[in-house]
């Protein structure tokens, strides 16, 4: 069978709209499965088995850092500062889950089931209190300012976060409006 004229343009025409339209398809697809509900379960072995985890090594890792009297070498404090912030970040990355699910995942008055509000505004304390003795050490030494530039977009998701939490979870919003990360900049950004 040969093509001439018409049949051309239809197989040029038809071919790219299938792969577009296909295409197109499999983006709505993959956001429709970003979109679909993680069972509670997952939520809350998501937290008891790894969040916990990531944010009580970083407040560890914190903790090491700022111990003034343990005469480290810069290299082992630098290194303990890194592995705060990766820790911090790791968890707040994965309590960004949270920001869809968080009604369903989180007890409050009414509801029962899930992670205790207790222990999830903990959490984020810690995370909140770990961020803020990091940017008052890297505003004090300030060869480590570069090191939280990598954070600022996970400040930033936990900042809005905490906002998305204030709205959905409203008997506890100012609680959960306190947590914020009160400086959203890095130090550097900031003594501009």
């Amino acid at each position: 069978m040969r093509l001439h004229g018409i049949g051309y343009v239809r197989l040029l025409v038809v071919v790219p709209a299938a792969i577009f339209i296909r295409g197109v398809y499999k983006k709505e697809k993959f956001q429709a499965d970003l979109k679909k509900v993680m069972p509670v379960e997952y939520l809350v072995d998501l937290f008891d088995n790894e969040i916990c985890y990531n944010a009580m090594t970083a407040d560890s890792m914190r903790d090491h850092m700022m111990n003034e009297n343990e005469a480290f070498e810069d290299e082992i404090r630098k290194f303990y500062f890194i592995e705060a912030a990766y820790y911090a970040n790791k968890a707040i990355s994965q309590l960004f889950n949270f920001k869809n699910q968080g009604k369903k995942a989180i007890q409050t008055k009414n509801s029962l089931g899930g992670i205790s509000f207790v222990r999830f505004y903990n959490v984020c304390e810690i995370v909140s209190k770990i961020y803020a003795d990091l940017i008052k050490y890297a505003e004090k030494h300030r060869e480590y300012e570069t090191l939280l530039e990598d954070s600022e977009s996970f400040i930033f998701n936990f900042n809005d976060l905490i906002d998305h939490m204030g709205r959905i979870i409203s008997d506890r919003r100012e609680s959960i409006h306190a947590l914020k990360i009160i400086s959203t900049q890095s130090p550097q950004k900031s003594k501009k």
